[in-house]
């Protein structure tokens, strides 16, 4: 930036000082500055690399205008706003084939006050693949204050260098130059002719440029020098800044800095009112208008409820079952429930204890006596003292000591029987056990205290006696009945023995049922039950009991679309609320419920969405086919859904504003707002065509004028059938059938020109059997002969009807998207809307200039040169070739990536491919549009999966510590705490009780966009994002393009007339283009140039007059620059 403002400094003081020492008179005031200068491109070593460059400096909005004629191969030229470094325009220059000699309009663009803030100086670059000379630029602008000037570049270079009136110059020291100048010369022109040269402008050439005199050019009095050729200007040295994530960055923007924030240019926020309002379920927010039938209705009352088919009563309390006019109590867990009574769940006691007796014999011992023995001998030793050993007493207690002898029978002794034994004469007898009486040579116990005994030792619990037997007591909450323990009964029973009897409860009633489970009519949703609560009404089948509002065939359809999107969710049963659980949807694969609940819309503004397209689509098949609420036309559900965006833009204006210009867009993201801009994609324009006669040219001038009116601003002139306007593209078959049901017949499929590099033919889906019951399967034509590798393509390219709705577009400075146009349409759309083009519009002839096209939802061909396969890439017509992508960034606009299914890997890449072609890029995501959101990390690559375990915010930490890269994207705590060691900025998403996290769920629903860009960050793709972030203000640019060429055309008074235009206010007449006549337009005749073998439209004949020729046949060909 400061050497560019040395430049500028250096060119300031050198005019200053010639206006104070010249003798020619100072230069009348004019209302514009000019630059002209011959130059030339010679140094081969530069040639494609080094532009030339053309520095001047704008104070004041208006429009600048680049003029460049010369004989050669084209060049492009581009204007950057040096204070950004951005390209705000840009375009191919070629030598002027109509009037050669004349100055040609190369590039125009319209500098608006936002511009003007961000910095006073900008930069024209001419760059050319091949040596050049001769070459003749003249740059126009606005007048330039030069003491703004003078300020602006003292305080870019720090020198307070005098400007006005200054006899003495200091000199800034010389800048190098990278190549040497050939020879240096410059001229000028002032507006007005014959005065000299605006002072706000100074030519400075890259290398390899020369500038040379300009034959013709210079007016009398002149004073030579008062523009100046300088040295070649080195590339500006590129500062290492590091990479700041903006993912959720608040602010996001600032007053006077170019916009920021990633755009969404292909999502349908109210598609759940299009396709007969039944095809994608539930609502964007609470007040939102929901489609009859949408919001599930309980049959019966609040509070009353049906438990018998058709009849409602007053709901039982809680642990009641109503049956009729009676609530009867739940028998509790696990028991058995008979109707009026309750098994209760039960054990038996066993057989108990008896009262047996026990008897046993008892034991005997005999012992031998000691009796008076007068011949006893006598012992040795002798006995002691005093013992007689004839006695039997002294003998015995001799051998059994003086206390173990009794005298058993009258003098006669025994030995002493032993402990527990008791001696009867000779006998030792035992004695009875504890417990047990004595009954002679008996021991007998009473049975009844055996029992008792037993049974307390076997059951802690305790004993109870019944009759002659002991039984275990029963546990507690058990009663006792005979031989079994029964629970007890509950306070709603009565115990009657082995059953408790339920008591009886009486409710009111009974009502009749309703006869819909549903609203009948559209209406708004009073809370975000209404909005998100079941879907039962809108896609089940019949339930007579909770959903008499459920179509099986509707059912059917739902559960292809289900089959056809890899997942199982079925709505089979009775009704069931989603919220707050969201336990089946939304899913990154589920296409059939909403996915952009308010909540989900904020999340992703947070993110960093700034910008999103949000068109209303419709398909009269698919309304059809599943049974949806009239009416089905295009026209009625287009309107449907733009005026319900501008009633949620109302009800949400806290974050969210509906754009309706491109400066109303720089307003809204300028205050970090979210501007949505409505538009349409539909398959028939105002209903044009969808079996029924064909338009007038004034009705479709009429038509796209009511859309604008109606607040629309951005068109897919083509969507999923030929209309009036064009071809669409061929590559879905239940597109074929789409076409087949709402036209009456088939497309007319050709073979692709090899070097269109279309190899795709015509896939076959789950939904090919729907469209067979509605009767749309009728035959297909397909060529047979089309050789390897080569695919199919639409032969009808863009009719005349098209060419008005385009002018009458371009007109009103809308933006228009290309994408689902056949490969014919999309050329001739590029060439009618190029500036170079011998088929472009009368309106660009007029006006100059080719009008900037978007493509919001595509991606680049598989086989086209330039980019490289992967997985997400087709090879259809459908997608865009590298020739189409370079003609849109040479117009200025902005890409949308479509993202269907993809894995961020291969989403990263295919963005990568798209920005080779210098398009800046965006989302195409297709929300709500019957596309897949982006699927879950390693989706492609299942093996690389982390484990993530419980806490998952954890484990992902631990699992980054040990992946190179990292293994998955971080989050705070659900708190908002940043675990220890992780670098997380954001916490994953909630709604209700769900919480999604995108390392498992992918973008299950639009808030985790942010998420997205987070994981093509992880995988290194920080260029992919800042591009994204850029979009905003890419955007702004190429819609403001859009709008300069409509104020060229005639719009009002010019862009203010356009951004002051209000939704719904009067318009200026249309601007006549051409009037083809009504009816259809039969392709016969000669082939088109540069597509062999397809036909150009026949002559048409008007009714009531002479016959007049079509307009000429469109070059097919996309030039190759």
């Amino acid at each position: 930036m400061k050497r560019i403002a040395r430049v500028m400094m250096c060119a300031t003081l050198l005019l200053v000082g010639s206006a104070a020492v010249g003798t020619a008179a100072p230069p009348p005031e004019a209302a514009l500055d000019t630059l002209e200068q011959v130059f030339g491109i010679t140094n081969p070593e530069s040639v494609g690399t080094n532009p030339a460059l053309f520095h001047f400096g704008v104070t004041s909005a208006g429009y600048v205008i680049v003029e460049l004629y010369f004989q050669g191969e084209p060049m492009t030229v581009a204007l950057q706003n040096d204070a950004t470094k951005h390209i705000v325009a840009s375009a191919v220059a070629t030598q002027h084939r109509r009037q050669p000699g004349v100055s040609y309009r190369s590039l125009v663009y319209n500098i608006l006050p936002s511009d003007i803030q961000s910095g006073y100086f900008w930069t024209v670059s001419v760059k050319t693949r091949f040596p050049v000379t001769g070459v003749n630029i003249r740059i126009t602008s606005p007048k330039a204050d030069m003491s703004i000037l003078a300020k602006a570049a003292m305080k870019a270079t720090g020198s307070a260098v005098p400007f006005a009136g200054a006899r003495e110059i200091k000199s800034l020291p010389a800048r190098p130059t990278t190549s040497p100048i050939v020879s240096q010369s410059a001229s000028a022109t002032a507006a007005g002719g014959g005065a000299a040269g605006s002072p706000a402008m100074v030519g400075v050439m890259g290398a390899g440029a020369t500038a040379v005199p300009a034959a013709g050019v210079v007016a009398a009095g002149s004073p030579v020098g008062a523009l100046s050729a300088q040295g070649a200007v080195p590339k500006t040295a590129v500062r290492n800044v590091p990479y700041v994530s903006p993912i959720f960055q608040k602010p996001l923007n600032t007053p006077g800095k170019p916009l920021r924030g990633y755009v969404d240019l292909h999502t349908h926020l109210m598609n759940h009112l299009g396709f007969g309002g039944r095809l994608v379920y539930g609502g964007t927010d609470v007040g939102v208008m929901m489609p009859g039938g949408s919001i599930w209705k309980p049959p019966c009352p609040n509070g009353w409820v049906m438990d018998s088919p058709g009849v409602c009563y007053s709901k039982c309390p809680d642990g009641y079952n109503g049956v009729g006019p009676s609530c009867f109590p739940f028998c509790p867990a696990g028991w058995t429930d008979l109707g009026l009574t309750c098994t209760p769940p039960s054990y038996g006691r066993g057989v108990g204890y008896a009262d047996l007796p026990s008897i046993y014999t008892r034991s005997s011992k005999a012992r031998n006596p000691y009796s008076w023995d007068p011949g006893a001998q006598r012992h040795n030793p002798e006995p002691p003292q005093g013992r007689n050993m004839s006695n039997g007493y002294d003998r015995c207690r001799y051998d059994f000591g003086d206390n173990g002898c009794e005298e058993g029978l009258p003098g006669i002794f025994y030995p002493k029987c032993e402990t527990g034994w008791d001696g009867a004469g000779p006998i030792c007898w035992e004695r009875c056990r504890t417990g047990y009486g004595q009954a002679g040579l008996l021991c007998s116990r009473d049975g009844i205290d055996i029992a008792r005994e037993r049974c307390a030792n076997d059951n802690p619990q305790g004993c109870e006696q019944v009759g002659l037997v002991f039984y275990p007591k029963c546990r507690t909450g058990y009663q006792t009945c005979a031989l079994t323990c029964t629970q007890d009964c509950p306070g709603n029973t009565t115990n009657i023995g082995l059953l408790c009897q339920k008591k009886l409860l009486a409710r009111n009633g009974p009502q009749a049922m309703l006869l819909k489970t549903c609203n009948l009519v559209n209406t708004r949703a009073g809370n975000i039950g209404d909005a998100l609560g079941t879907c039962a009404s809108a896609h089940g089948g019949v339930d007579l009991m909770s959903n008499t509002c459920g179509d099986e065939l509707r059912n059917f359809v739902i559960g292809k679309f289900a089959s056809m999107a890899d997942h199982t969710l079925t709505h089979d049963g009775p009704a069931r609320e989603e919220t707050p659980t969201f336990a089946r949807w939304p899913k990154w694969n589920d296409v059939n419920h909403q996915q952009m609940w308010i909540d989900w819309v904020k999340r992703a503004h947070d993110g960093g969405l700034r910008v999103m397209v949000a068109l209303a689509g419709n398909s009269i098949t698919l309304a059809r086919v599943i049974a949806g609420n009239a009416p089905f036309d295009d026209r009625s559900a287009g309107d449907i859904q733009l005026d319900e965006m501008q009633e949620y833009a109302k009800r949400n204006f806290g974050f969210v504003e509906i754009a309706k210009s491109a400066a109303d867009l720089r307003r809204i993201v300028g205050q970090d707002k979210l501007a949505i801009v409505p538009g349409v994609e539909l398959d028939h324009l105002g209903g044009f065509g969808n079996n029924s006669p064909q338009p007038t040219a004034d009705q479709v001038r009429a038509e796209i004028r009511r859309l604008y009116g109606k607040g629309a601003r951005y068109v897919l002139p083509i969507h999923a059938a030929n209309n009036s306007f064009g071809g669409t593209a061929l590559y879905e078959s239940m597109f074929l059938f789409a076409n087949l049901f709402q036209t009456g017949s088939q497309i007319d499929a050709v073979c692709a020109n090899e070097d269109e590099k279309i190899g795709k033919r015509v896939n076959t889906g789950s939904l090919d059997e729907v469209f067979a019951i509605i009767g749309a399967l009728g035959v297909q034509n397909f060529p047979n002969n089309c050789g390897t590798n080569i695919g199919f393509k639409n032969a009808r390219g863009l009719q005349p009807l098209g060419m008005v709705a385009v002018d009458e577009m371009m007109t009103l400075g809308m933006i228009i998207d290309l994408d689902h146009s056949g490969q014919n349409t999309t050329n001739d759309l590029v060439n009618y809307t190029g500036e170079k083009s011998p088929t472009n519009s009368d309106l660009l002839k007029k006006s100059g200039g080719a009008y900037p096209l978007v493509t919001g939802h595509s991606g680049p061909r598989t086989t086209a040169e330039g980019f490289p396969v992967v997985p997400i890439k087709d090879s259809s017509e459908r997608s865009l070739s590298r020739a189409h992508y370079d003609q849109f960034a040479l117009r200025g606009s902005i890409a949308g990536v479509g993202s269907d299914g993809a894995e961020a890997g291969n989403w990263m890449e295919s963005a990568r491919d798209v920005m080779k072609t210098g398009m800046p890029i965006a989302f195409g995501t297709d929300v709500n549009g019957m596309a897949n959101l982006p699927r879950p990390p390693w989706a492609n690559d299942p093996q690389t999966k982390p484990v993530l375990t419980s806490p998952p915010v954890n484990a992902c930490v631990a699992a980054n510590k040990t992946g190179t890269p990292k293994q998955c994207i971080e989050y705070l705590d659900d708190n908002g705490t940043r675990p220890a060691g992780s670098s997380a900025t954001f916490k994953r998403a909630q709604s209700g009780d769900r919480i999604w996290d995108y390392n498992t769920d992918g973008v299950a629903h639009f808030g985790l966009l942010p998420d997205f860009l987070k994981d093509v960050e992880r995988r290194g793709g920080t260029d992919v994002v800042s591009n994204m972030y850029d979009g905003a203000e890419k955007f702004a640019q190429s819609w403001a393009q859009a709008e300069s060429i409509a104020a060229r055309i005639g719009f009002g008074a010019g862009p203010a007339g356009v951004s002051a235009t209000p939704v719904g206010a009067a318009l200026p007449p249309p601007v006549k283009g051409i009037s083809p006549p009504t009816g259809s337009v039969p392709t016969t005749s000669a082939p088109l140039q540069g597509a062999p073998g397809i036909l150009a439209p026949a002559p048409l004949q008007l009714q009531g007059a002479p016959k007049i020729l079509a307009p000429a046949p469109l070059q097919r060909q996309i030039p190759k620059w």
